[in-house]
């Protein structure tokens, strides 16, 4: 690009360089530099979003802006018909970025929207015979008032000087229109690929008065094959006139060069993966070397875990703040304030839940040195207690923290906004801004904004804490962090976006599976799908077209390509690896007979120059929480987090960290759906013989009762739409799948009896160590307990597939039980139930709901059971044991080793 536009015979100032990023753009100017021998002015450099701001003269409005000036014009249309401000959060992402699609098109708005009005009464009420219920009525009407909305939406945003791309688009392209505009400039843009329908039309214009070159950075490879997707927009612009390929010398398919795919058994370990890649390279090979994060939530252990000659690691990206440490803090504190027990004299606050606050890293950041272990454990407290505490009164913090959790709803926006400004001079000049605190800085800005904003709208003052940690939530979700790196001879760590224009000689990805390269696409939309294809709006194919274009040109300059993913099926991302990995394989290698291809399987040990920062000495503040732990409750769970991961165990269930909320269902939260389903459906039946009607029944039952069970678990999330109702969907048919199951073992004459259903089973296990004896008390919830053919059963129910050799016990040594967790499970359900029904056979059996016909997923004696659950009793005292040991550090039990072949 460089040497382009050298080659012009014009004045370098009188360029103006659009490029993607101002990395790009920086990259740029080094190498321009690098090329004149003397001294002179160089272009101007603007990203795409600077040069529409300075053709539209609007601002780009954030996205917590968007978000209350779309209310605004929400409820002046809507009226009483309005929803309530949490409940409009949870969906007005999907209205506002439909507004930006038909902007971006330069779609006229009034015919369009006539046509979408018309679509929704054709398939949603020209069917109906009898009049509308009110719910219908209040849908009908949000669909006739969108219109409207989408003009009050951008009207207040144009009367602020404000706007979102789209409306940024369609305002510049009126301006350019306009015979007054007069340019000066010389546009030379470059580093792009797909352009919105606007964007084409501003830089044609520009183009044809011939003050705009756009050239295109691809390769022959994908731009000369129809059915490749990476080439789809260069093909269309090229065709519409609209610019220049410049292609590599040597395409994909001709030159020699080199891809490793990295395999990892679970996503987290792609960081241990990447971390021993880096220790192979020498720090000559780092200075050209790029690592791109496909999935970026793995930035903050993939920094973890790098070798300790890359700690200061060059990073261009952006971070989110939904799963940072503050919002998690954020949802601790208010954890507090809903398990709170008020009542007309008095109010009650749960130390569980306090110290579970007060043990938060970023609660630690923030303490100077307050010994909450004076506190009490467990237990309600009244507030006017803990108001009198001298450790709450050591800090203002602290203090206006105990104020927060006792004010009354109408004064919860105020105390939290002093809560938040005191925070805010905390962490205002911190010594080392690590991403932690970085994110918090940003998320505590856009919080005291957003409190602001919501004191306007007086039905908050009523809203259940519940629904304000949610409005705060989604609040924070739509606030990120950039880190702008500049180029230093050092690692790189990017998003796949922030490469765009740049080339490397080393290229490592992390994350290559599919729905994360490909992104899965947001397939939220107010627009149908007809509607939106037959204008051109941007959709699934569109989407996956870009991430196609960026990974193949990305690969097009480098030499070494390491290419690493995981093959984990045990979340709904289902581990598979992308479809680049397939074309790389089957495609581009059939092709090039130059390309080296080299697989490495990824097995547990250390590399050589990995240390772990994050070790947890026992000391007997630690050894105190973790025999408090064992002698309150011990489930299996935390038995299998610790043989998996003692440092992951030791947050969980000794400090009680709790996850992020992401605003869709997770794994868990789906397991823990179908469970209670499950559960309420068998009530009506326990301690009967099970008829085919009483299946019958819970079938017809089942799919009411599932939606009820969905909305209190989820509380407020959207699951009408998107891939929270696909989940949705998803329970359904397994629990069609298990009661179909059970109906037809029932029609062949099984005798089934449902004794139980969530039994709590607990049983003590008495522990000598060198200093004291302990009674640890396991517990654990039986899925269902049932009588089958005369047979003893405990069931536990699994969402997820499972095959019968996770049940296979070699042996009962720490080392083989901890590879069979299923197992595990299992034993430990017999062990207790055998202290309930003594003298009884006892069959423990995992019901795989995708499969529930499966009759071998249990565990076969090959012993005497009294044999074997003595073993089985001798391995948890070695579990505890390793528990309580003071010489055993708590750290990370991931590493690994390489094993190549061809």
């Amino acid at each position: 690009m460089a040497d382009k536009i050298l080659s012009s015979n014009n004045e370098l100032s009188t360029y103006t360089v659009i490029s993607p990023t101002r990395r790009a753009s920086n990259r740029l100017k080094k190498e321009l530099t690098a090329q004149l021998s003397t001294t002179t002015w160089l272009p101007e450099f603007l990203t795409i979003n600077q040069w529409l701001e300075r053709l539209s003269g609007l601002a780009p409005a954030d996205n917590l802006e968007l978000k209350f000036t779309c209310y605004n014009a929400y409820i002046e249309v809507m009226q009483a018909n309005a929803q309530g401000i949490s409940e409009f959060f949870s969906w007005c992402d999907i209205l506002i970025r439909d507004f930006n699609d038909i902007e971006g098109q330069l779609i006229d708005p009034k015919p369009f929207f006539k046509e979408l009005t018309d679509y929704t009464e054709i398939e949603h009420f020209s069917f109906l015979t009898s009049p509308l219920t009110e719910k219908q009525e209040r849908y009908r009407s949000f669909w006739n008032a969108i219109p409207k909305i989408h003009e009050k939406f951008n009207e207040a945003l144009l009367k602020e000087g404000l706007a979102y791309t789209g409306l940024m688009l369609r305002e510049a392209f009126k301006n350019i229109s306009s015979p007054d505009f007069k340019s000066n400039q010389r546009l030379f843009v470059a580093g792009f690929n797909a352009f919105s329908h606007a964007e084409t039309r501003l830089l044609k214009h520009f183009q044809d008065r011939g003050e705009a070159e756009v050239f295109y950075d691809t390769d022959g490879y994908y731009l000369d094959q129809p059915e490749n997707h990476a080439g789809v927009f260069i093909r269309r612009n090229l065709k519409n006139k609209l610019g220049e390929a410049v292609s590599t010398k040597q395409p994909l398919s001709e030159r020699a060069f080199d891809i490793e795919l990295c395999e990892a058994a679970h996503r987290v370990d792609q960081a241990q993966v990447v971390a021993g890649l880096l220790a192979e390279a020498n720090p000559e090979e780092l200075r050209d070397t790029v690592l791109v994060l496909a999935d970026e939530s793995l930035l903050i252990p993939v920094l973890d875990k790098l070798p300790n000659s890359l700690k200061k690691p060059n990073i261009t990206m952006g971070i989110g703040l939904t799963d940072s440490t503050f919002a998690s803090w954020i949802e601790s504190l208010y954890d507090v304030t809903i398990h709170k027990i008020t009542n007309e004299s008095e109010s009650k606050l749960s130390m569980e839940k306090i110290q579970v606050f007060l043990n938060h890293p970023f609660s630690q950041f923030l303490n100077t040195g307050i010994d909450f272990e004076k506190l009490e454990k467990t237990g309600f407290v009244k507030s006017e207690l803990l108001e009198v505490n001298p450790l709450f009164k050591a800090e203002k913090w602290v203090e206006t923290v105990l104020g927060f959790w006792m004010c009354s709803r109408d004064k919860r926006n105020e105390s939290l906004s002093q809560l938040l400004n005191i925070l805010a001079t905390i962490v205002e000049n911190p010594k080392s801004p690590t991403i932690a605190i970085l994110q918090s800085q940003k998320g505590i800005s856009l919080l005291i904004r957003g409190i602001k904003q919501l004191q306007n709208f007086k039905e908050q003052e009523h809203l259940s804490d519940n629904i304000h940690l949610q409005l705060l939530m989604r609040i924070l979700s739509g606030g990120s962090i950039d880190l702008l790196g500049e180029p230093q001879d050092t690692l790189q760590i990017m998003g796949l976006l922030e490469t765009r224009a740049l080339a490397f000689k080393r290229v490592i990805i992390c994350g290559v599976n599919e729905d994360t390269l490909p992104a899965k696409p947001s397939l939220d939309s107010f627009i149908p799908f007809e509607i939106r294809n037959h204008h051109h709006l941007p959709g699934k194919k569109e989407k996956e077209a870009v991430y196609a274009y960026n990974f193949y040109r990305l690969i097009q300059h480098a030499e070494h390509v390491k290419l690493v993913y995981h093959t984990d099926k045990g979340d709904f991302s289902g581990g598979e690896k992308s479809r680049y990995i397939h074309q790389i394989e089957y495609d581009l290698k059939r092709v090039n007979s130059n390309l080296k291809i080299v697989h490495r399987h990824l097995d547990r040990i250390k590399t050589a120059d990995y240390t772990s920062e994050l070790v947890i000495e026992k000391t007997p503040e630690v050894i105190a929480k973790i025999r408090e732990h064992l002698q309150t409750k011990l489930s299996i769970s935390s038995i299998n987090r610790y043989l998996d991961d003692p440092l992951d165990w030791y947050y969980n269930y000794i400090l009680r960290l709790r996850e992020p909320d992401t605003g869709e269902i997770n794994f868990a939260t789906f397991g823990n759906i179908v469970h209670e389903v499950l559960e309420n459906l068998y009530i009506p039946f326990k301690g009967k013989v099970l008829k085919t009607d009483d299946l019958k029944q819970m079938k017809t039952m089942s799919e009411a009762l599932l939606e009820q069970i969905t909305r209190k678990i989820v509380m407020g999330k959207n699951i009408d739409t998107g891939i929270n109702k696909i989940h949705l969907e998803t329970a359904k048919t397994l629990i069609l799948n298990y009661l179909n199951s059970e109906l037809k073992n029932i029609e062949k004459g099984q005798i089934i009896t449902c004794l139980a259903t969530e039994e709590l089973l607990n049983r003590t296990l008495k522990i000598r160590t060198e200093s004291e004896n302990i009674d640890v008390n396991f517990t654990g919830s039986a899925d269902k307990i049932q009588r089958r053919d005369g047979v003893l059963e405990i069931l536990d129910y699994k969402s997820g597939n499972v095959d019968p050799k996770d049940l296979k016990i070699k042996d009962f040594t720490v080392e083989s039980m901890t590879k069979v967790p299923k197992a595990v499970q299992l034993m430990t359900y017999n062990w207790m139930a055998s202290e309930v029904y003594p003298d009884q056979k006892i069959n423990s059996r995992i019901i795989s709901m995708p499969a529930p016909y499966k009759g071998d997923l249990e565990i076969l004696f090959d012993k005497s059971e009294t044999e074997v659950l003595g073993n089985f009793e001798e391995f948890l005292r070695t579990v505890i044991l390793d528990m309580l040991d003071p010489d055993k550090l708590i750290e990370k039990n991931i590493a690994f080793e390489y094993a190549t072949y061809e």
